[in-house]
């Protein structure tokens, strides 16, 4: 009788222990001053000759990538920038969580826009041409300043068309212009 209330009461200690730890926050360091902690911090890693490496994968590995938790960070190999997915584990929405510098660069025939372009100058003196943006679901957010800098009647054509107001886009120009678009995730807006 006396071993089984021994036992019973070793498993109500244990039982007792394993709440108190699953329901315990716990603050991990890894680093040379393992007890000097940020209060604000779930993981913190201290070094001052070593980085942080997180996942590097391509479009395809992180779209493979099964319910992303919001949040989640992965290095894209494809594009070369840290990226966070701002969406839900549902429907995630993967953001270039790095920061560049805008660029400025001048073209003179068809163009596609890339991630990390900001300031396309587009000359049309020679010949007409189009310059694509990315599709606006895929871009929410983003910002390009567009200009055509030429004095020519030669046309420069976007592809898609650009929402001037909510009836009425501008498909191409034939006079020099300068304006910022942004997307709202469904089209692209000129915003000034």
């Amino acid at each position: 009788m006396k071993n089984r209330i021994t036992k019973l009461a070793g498993v109500l200690l244990l039982s007792a222990g394993s709440v108190t730890i699953a329901s315990a926050q716990v603050s991990q360091k890894i680093g040379s001053n393992p007890f000097n902690i940020s209060s604000s911090a779930a993981l913190e890693i201290e070094s001052s000759t070593r980085g942080f490496l997180p996942p590097r994968m391509t479009d395809v590995e992180r779209n493979a990538i099964v319910t992303p938790a919001t949040g989640l960070i992965i290095y894209n190999t494809v594009s070369n920038l840290l990226e966070i997915n701002i969406g839900t584990s549902l429907v995630p929405n993967w953001k270039s969580a790095t920061v560049i510098n805008p660029s400025i660069l001048t073209q003179t025939a068809d163009y596609t826009a890339l991630e990390t372009d900001y300031t396309v100058l587009c000359d049309a003196t020679t010949a007409s041409f189009t310059v694509t943006l990315p599709a606006a679901s895929a871009a929410t957010g983003r910002v390009y300043v567009i200009s055509k800098i030429d004095n020519t009647e030669n046309l420069l054509t976007f592809s898609p068309a650009l929402n001037l107001t909510k009836d009425i886009t501008v498909t191409s120009l034939n006079y020099s212009r300068s304006f910022r678009v942004q997307s709202d995730g469904t089209v692209w807006n000129i915003i000034d």
